[in-house]
């Protein structure tokens, strides 16, 4: 079943997503959240792309299209009730979440601990590329993503006042807490050098596995963790329409 004309060029991706955002404000749906997060990097990469600023320029944007449908096809697949990743069902489906930042990073979580690794491989091994011919430029991203964290988490402390309070669980092993892009993209990049033709659909089954119950942390937290959260949750803000615009800007 053909659910959507998968784009083949960030241009495409992007106008997408914008297409899926605004849904998304429309319907109030908190899946804007990370879309809308999702949607300033991929603006940005296209930026660094067009400026020449990877060594393999051709293949980042091959990679970014390939990951960015990644996404694309888990949003329409959860939208039309067909089978999804369980990284992806429990960040679509999942109820009763209580704070932005959960959505955020539950979207982060599957897409790149989940697809990145997969999409990096398979854009390679279409393209005939060695693997760490392009660490270089998988780093860059690293860098650039980092540049854009201050505005970030401006936005998401506009949005969410006493998000700082979860620093007091720092020293706990809260997922919430130590979840890191880069954390996330390290182990996108060590996933990506474990696949290999002969096992590659029983390293996806284990890596999915093991991403959900990542995502099953991010939701599941300590009683003394959930009553921060509760208390997070009371002072954000619960236009959920402005929310996305607001992370979107």
């Amino acid at each position: 079943m053909n659910i959507y004309q998968k784009p083949t060029n960030l241009d495409d991706v992007i106008l997408l997503m914008e297409n899926i955002i605004q849904e998304c404000i429309t319907t109030r749906n908190k899946a804007g959240y990370f879309i809308a997060m999702y949607y300033t990097v991929t603006c940005k990469i296209r930026e660094t792309i067009n400026n020449k600023e990877f060594i393999n320029n051709d293949f980042i944007h091959t990679l970014a299209v390939n990951f960015a449908n990644f996404y694309l096809e888990a949003w329409f697949n959860n939208k039309y009730n067909l089978t999804n990743s369980s990284s992806w069902d429990i960040t679509f489906k999942s109820k009763n979440i209580d704070i932005i930042l959960q959505h955020i990073l539950l979207g982060m979580n599957a897409h790149i601990n989940f697809d990145l690794g997969i999409a990096t491989y398979q854009t390679c091994k279409t393209l005939n590329i060695n693997i760490d011919s392009i660490y270089n430029d998988f780093i860059h991203i690293n860098m650039i993503l980092e540049s854009m964290s201050y505005k970030v988490i401006t936005n998401l402390n506009k949005l969410s006042p006493l998000i700082s309070l979860l620093g007091l669980h720092k020293k706990r092993g809260l997922m919430l807490v130590d979840f890191t892009i880069e954390k996330a993209r390290d182990g996108a990049w060590k996933f990506t050098k474990e696949l290999n033709d002969e096992y590659y659909l029983a390293k996806i089954k284990e890596r999915d596995i093991k991403i959900t119950n990542l995502g099953k942390k991010i939701i599941d937290v300590p009683l003394l963790a959930k009553i921060t959260l509760n208390l997070i949750k009371i002072f954000e803000k619960k236009n959920i329409s402005k929310n996305i615009k607001e992370i979107k800007s």
